[in-house]
């Protein structure tokens, strides 16, 4: 009889555990630990199963979080399948194709199979590789639920193919904010809207909080947000003007965020059915 199991650090238990108990299988614990000079060492016996899924730490500090990442990835050299769930994969935000290399690189040394990742900054850099890429539609469909008079909005260029896909899943219109003319391609549909911004990421705010003062001087209803990965700098103040922030588990919130209407998103169902074999 085949087995599988969830391998994670404590810093991702919830999502690891449910992942397990939605596929039925065991998980297991990797406790981690620093020397004082800051190098990691894992405590753990060697992992054997048929299948392991090894769940990336939730960030807080992401080149600590590759290495604990890579060293759980070794304690499963005894099965002959690893996959990962990778929620967000480390410097996919960058456009430095060595940065990026590298990380496929990690990947093949660790021998893993499949990546099920969340809404890849850049999909291009592991076109060439065996991933699942879930997208905002599919992470927030719960939140969502049948809306009413609901204008999905891109607030930037960049946002726009994963805004039209999150439109197109639930059956609505999707607008487009230029940033640099601070315009939208529609104003007149935006009026008496309950507008939803659609980004994969929220560092600074800036980005959110121009496209949610533009809907707002064009008379929408309410302006919410949709945003896959929540990073929000520790030297930026984080205040919005939004009726409803929601973002996905995959990073730790920092102390300085202060959106009293920030809601999180459980990953585990869609990542659960995206690791679950096709028959």
């Amino acid at each position: 009889m085949s087995t599988t199991v969830v391998v994670y650090e404590s810093t991702n238990a919830s999502l690891a555990r449910r992942i397990a108990k939605n596929l039925s299988v065991e998980s297991i614990e990797v406790i981690t630990t620093a020397f004082p000079n800051g190098e990691i060492e894992i405590h753990e016996a060697p992992i054997k199963a048929d299948r392991a899924i090894v769940t990336f730490p939730k960030i807080h500090d992401v080149n600590r979080q590759l290495i604990e990442f890579m060293l759980m990835c070794g304690l499963c050299k005894g099965s002959p399948i690893v996959d990962a769930v990778i929620p967000y994969i480390p410097y996919s935000r960058q456009n430095s194709t060595v940065a990026h290399a590298m990380i496929l690189r990690i990947l093949d040394v660790c021998r893993i199979r499949l990546v099920v990742t969340v809404d890849v900054h850049n999909p291009r850099i592991l076109s060439n590789y065996n991933i699942i890429n879930i997208l905002p539609h599919e992470i927030f469909a719960d939140v969502i639920g049948k809306p009413t008079n609901l204008l999905v909005v891109a607030p930037d260029h960049g946002a726009i193919r994963r805004a039209k896909k999150f439109a197109d899943a639930i059956g609505t219109d999707v607008v487009f904010i230029d940033k640099h003319s601070k315009s939208i391609s529609n104003a007149s549909a935006v009026a008496g809207m309950n507008c939803m911004i659609i980004d994969d990421i929220i560092d600074s705010g800036c980005t959110i909080n121009l496209a949610t003062d533009i809907l707002r001087n064009n008379g929408c209803t309410s302006v919410s947000a949709c945003i896959s990965h929540g990073f929000f700098s520790a030297r930026v103040q984080h205040r919005y003007s939004l009726d409803a922030l929601h973002i996905s588990e995959s990073f730790e919130l920092p102390r300085v965020t202060t959106y009293k209407n920030l809601e999180i998103t459980k990953l585990a169902k869609p990542v659960s059915a995206a690791l679950t074999p096709r028959q």
